[in-house]
């Protein structure tokens, strides 16, 4: 990580809140224009990103959201940016965050065997210093809307990982967790290292989006139920205000595909309104 980015960090972590006004980045220089399929490095490994801001803005009336995407394993999402599956289309991630004047930010693991949760840790470091080097010092964004969107092995990595460890990089917003999700699955618990704010175990809305059928017969034996009832009782058991599900009766682990960007949409209408 930076010399900067720790410095960002540092300030987050101590006061709870970031260094400029009204919680804002403060961030210049970054175009609004969309990119693809490019390279990040950090601490010799590689991953990929998109950035999607063309036709947002950063204004005092109109504050810049940000949205990051996890594909599950085998990244089919990142490699296939507009495809109705996840990202494209009229009813996907990016559309939404779009909608809601949100840079959208798929992100590809620097993992070789294309997945989130293995070497979970590493990997949040490298997204962490990703958000920190590239994102927050190029746009001026609002750190009460910030988003996460993640499916299978991207929501564990989620649930189990980045928000555990670097819960601090973030104010408001909140994280849909699709096909899965669970509690951590280390010795300790993550979060005694960068403790989770009051603010933003009030309000910061964790929704889990996991068909009850998704228990291990179409996904090589992985329950992801059982993996999203348990990461929702780990939050919650650790004062978590405004947790929230969706499991829909049946089905399997593909039930919540072409769906995410609709759940995503749900639930910034009821945290912002239509």
């Amino acid at each position: 990580m930076s010399i900067a980015s720790r410095r960002f960090s540092r300030a987050l972590h101590d006061t709870g809140t970031p260094v400029t006004p009204g919680h804002l980045t403060g961030g210049s220089g970054g175009e609004f224009v969309d990119v693809e399929f490019q390279d990040y490095t950090y601490d010799g490994r590689t991953g990929q990103y998109h950035i999607y801001a063309a036709d947002r803005e950063s204004t005092e009336e109109k504050p810049l959201g940000l949205v990051l995407q996890f594909h599950g394993d085998g990244a089919y999402e990142f490699d296939h940016p507009d495809a109705g599956y996840s990202l494209g289309g009229d009813d996907g991630v990016r559309q939404v965050a779009l909608d809601y004047n949100m840079l959208c930010v798929p992100l590809r693991t620097p993992n070789d065997d294309d997945t989130w949760w293995t070497t979970g840790n590493s990997n949040a470091d490298w997204v962490a210093d990703f958000v920190q080097t590239v994102l927050y010092p190029r746009y001026n964004i609002d750190l009460t809307r910030i988003w996460l969107s993640g499916y299978s092995g991207g929501a564990q990595f989620i649930s189990q990982f980045f928000v555990p460890e670097y819960s601090n990089l973030m104010v408001d917003g909140g994280a849909v967790i699709s096909g899965g999700g669970g509690a951590p699955n280390t010795n300790s618990d993550p979060s005694t290292v960068n403790p989770f704010a009051d603010r933003f175990k009030q309000s910061y809305n964790l929704h889990w989006f996991t068909a009850t059928g998704d228990t291990g017969w179409d996904d090589e034996g992985y329950n992801a139920y059982a993996d999203a009832q348990a990461g929702e009782a780990w939050y919650e058991e650790r004062g978590f205000e405004t947790l929230s599900h969706h499991y829909p009766e049946g089905g399997g682990h593909s039930t919540v595909t072409h769906r995410f960007g609709q759940e995503l949409r749900d639930r910034m209408v009821a945290k912002y309104g239509t």
